[in-house]
């Protein structure tokens, strides 16, 4: 007599899916291990082609672009800043080509400049963002309080421009011309990029492979602060025709430049924001990233580094002057 062939009961039905629940929980992790190393991996590439535009700037122009540009005329916001210049070097020229007439003014209701925002508002660079960064790549922009058209969303960017470090490694202060006081805190001009003024190789004396000039903002868990507030491609400093000479010279008051630049004050995602970088406009907004461990930094000889951050804050605010004459150990 046949007998028909026996199925599986409950007890052995529940072991396998609790093998295969182990497996699935086992691999899980790699399996986000190694998405996020790939998005680290392109988070580097993207870092590797800023400097190499920024190296192919300082080519045709045998200087780096300026940090952040003031527009004359009082009132008046943001000539393009460092990433505005490099776009026809990362094959943005179209972008770049834009009329800057009128001038390109971050708010969005500033006289006849709102066919200019309705263009921004719409784009967006890959290459500007870090792939783990889990905010939003777009932010609604500031506007004046008696603006009569919608506020637009302008591009939010995840890489910033060094302009110095606060304190200054070797003491120097206002006196010494090297900072100065605007709106929101001390800003510097002790980096390589910087408000009003171009520099280049040979102004870098501690050496290119010792300075940063590009660092990672893109944020992280507890975290958002960026350094361009509401800025799009527009750089953010603020300079009307009675400060203007004087910022150039590096000795302004009130003048206001905190976009697409930061002045490095701690090593990576520190715990607590200093007091001149706790928002978007402030001119410290800290380097921070989604990466375990640390973030990124491009340094003025095009190589990335990965920023850990353990690393000791005085070694951080040494990278970021190009001048300070400090030797950089391991980091």
């Amino acid at each position: 007599m046949r007998r028909n062939p026996r199925g599986f009961t409950l007890i052995e039905l529940l072991v396998v899916i609790a093998i295969i629940a182990i497996l699935i929980a086992l691999l899980l992790p790699a399996v986000q291990q190694a998405r996020e190393a790939a998005r680290r991996s392109q988070c580097t590439n993207h870092m590797k082609q800023i400097g190499l535009a920024l190296h192919n700037y300082h080519d045709v122009h045998r200087k780096f672009p300026v940090g952040a540009m003031g527009a004359p005329g009082n009132g008046t916001y943001a000539l393009g800043g460092w990433r505005w210049r490099i776009l026809p070097f990362i094959d943005q020229a179209p972008l770049y080509n834009r009329p800057t007439t009128p001038a390109p003014v971050w708010r969005t209701c500033e006289g006849n400049a709102q066919d200019y925002h309705l263009f921004w508002t719409g784009v967006l660079i890959p290459l500007y963002h870090c792939p783990s960064s889990a905010l939003p790549m777009v932010q609604k922009a500031a506007c004046y309080s008696s603006c009569t058209t919608p506020c637009l969303s302008f591009e939010r960017h995840d890489y910033v421009g060094i302009m110095g470090a606060n304190p200054d490694p070797v003491g120097r202060d206002e006196t010494d011309g090297v900072r100065w006081e605007c709106n929101y805190g001390w800003t510097y001009n002790t980096g390589l990029l910087i408000g009003g003024d171009c520099l280049g190789i040979r102004d870098t004396i501690d050496g290119t492979s010792n300075t940063i000039i590009v660092g990672e903002q893109s944020g992280n868990a507890w975290s958002s602060v960026r350094s361009a507030y509401h800025s799009g491609c527009s750089s953010g400093l603020y300079a009307n025709t009675s400060v203007k000479r004087n910022l150039e010279l590096g000795t302004a008051k009130n003048a206001t430049m905190y976009a697409q630049t930061t002045v490095v004050t701690s090593a990576p995602n520190p715990k607590s924001l200093p007091s001149e970088g706790n928002t978007d406009y402030d001119p410290a907004g800290p380097l921070t990233s989604f990466h375990a461990g640390g973030c990124h930094i491009l340094l003025a000889d095009g190589a990335v580094r990965f920023l850990g951050d353990s690393t000791n804050a005085t070694i951080c605010r040494e990278l970021a002057v190009r001048d300070d004459g400090n030797v950089v150990g391991e980091y």
